[in-house]
């Protein structure tokens, strides 16, 4: 085994021990958070501003076909279809169109 080849086997190994860390981390601080309203209600909101903030970019920065599929998504998401059913839709919008162009 090479010396890279060490780094790289290190290196995937302290990913997962930090991974690990940062998850029981999460667990034993959860037990001391307030459980006011305030927080129960930005905790519940919390999954939903994550996801938007890792796919807004994408969909204005990325190619067209990606914003039409996210605009796909998004019309079928409105009309409370099952999530299947949305993801699916959005990503055939995105395939249709990178088969077309």
């Amino acid at each position: 085994m090479t010396p890279d080849e060490r780094f790289v086997w290190v290196a995937i190994g302290a990913m997962g021990v930090v991974t690990l860390l940062t998850r029981v981390g999460g667990v034993y601080l959860g037990r001391f958070m307030p459980t006011t309203p305030f927080w129960r209600h930005f905790l519940d909101h919390l999954p939903a501003t994550l996801l938007l903030a890792i796919a807004v970019p994408t969909v204005f920065g990325g190619e067209p076909a990606q914003t039409l599929g996210a605009i796909a998504t998004f019309a079928l998401a409105t009309r409370r279809l099952n999530l299947v059913v949305t993801m699916a839709g959005g990503m055939a919008v995105v395939a249709a169109l990178r088969a077309l162009g």
